[in-house]
């Protein structure tokens, strides 16, 4: 049942000067963390950080100022595309497809970016290789010449990771915002799935099984096999970079979706 605004007036017996009992009047608030209903109650605060919560327990917490200030910019934009489109259709799962559509489209020029960079770097493979050949005993010759070399091509080593780390804040907001919003509580997407603020549930739950080094397992959750097996075709059926280097980090990124599944 939807929990409404509750506000409580505890009298702690336990605090004392001497003899004389103090009275300590405490407002709580019990209900969903959302600036509307923040509103409607005089003195609380402005909505938890969406950042904070998302770098929370990060070991490089410290970091993440200019990062945080970026992801609660970004969140409220993200939520409201979601609560718009979920309430256009009538159904959340649907408005998280669509959102994420969205982002995609206008994170595409970056990726686009990313892309055309690594294929320059592609282009640029045997070159390089030949100069690792010749300046084999002299790094800091090879180091100067790559540079030149990148340099006359018109080719930034650095581009194919700065798309990508401009890209991450929008990923946390989006990863922030279909975790804490309250509106996918209860919220059925279809079939089996009946409520999107928990895992899927295909089977179960039951009782834990515990498996030496995984996680116990209380419940067959069909949407993480089926990502693990659409992100281990994508990465297979990738074009493959007749570098060597490149090409073993592509079997490297093959690896990857397992270890996420």
């Amino acid at each position: 049942t939807p929990l409404k605004n509750l506000s409580v007036t505890a009298r702690l017996d336990e605090l004392r000067v001497g003899a004389q009992p103090i009275g300590l009047p405490i407002s709580a608030f019990l209900g969903p963390v959302q600036d509307e209903a923040l509103k409607e109650v005089p003195g609380a605060p402005k909505m938890l950080s969406w950042g904070a919560n998302c770098s929370s327990g990060c070991p490089i917490g410290f970091m993440f100022g200019p990062v945080i200030a970026v992801i609660d910019m970004v969140a409220p934009l993200i939520l409201g595309v979601l609560l718009f489109f979920g309430n256009l259709f009538h159904n959340y799962g649907v408005g998280i497809i669509i959102t994420t559509i969205c982002i995609r489209l206008c994170l595409f020029p970056l990726s686009l970016k990313s892309q055309r960079s690594a294929m320059q770097m592609q282009a640029l493979g045997p070159k390089i290789q030949a100069l690792k050949e010749r300046y084999k005993g002299d790094q800091q010759k090879l180091g100067t010449e790559q540079m030149r070399l990148f340099k006359e091509n018109g080719v930034n080593p650095m581009a194919g990771c700065f798309p990508v780390v401009l890209q991450m804040p929008i990923f946390m907001a989006m990863y922030g915002v279909f975790e804490l919003s309250v509106e996918l509580r209860q919220a059925p997407f279809l079939s089996w799935i009946k409520d999107l603020s928990q895992p899927d549930h295909l089977l179960g739950p039951w009782t834990p099984v515990n498996i030496p080094l995984l996680p116990s397992i209380d419940a067959l959750n069909l949407l993480p096999i089926l990502m693990t097996i659409v992100w281990f075709l994508q990465a297979y059926y990738a074009p493959r970079s007749p570098d060597p280097q490149m090409a073993a980090q592509q079997k490297i990124m093959m690896f990857m979706p397992i270890m996420f599944g």
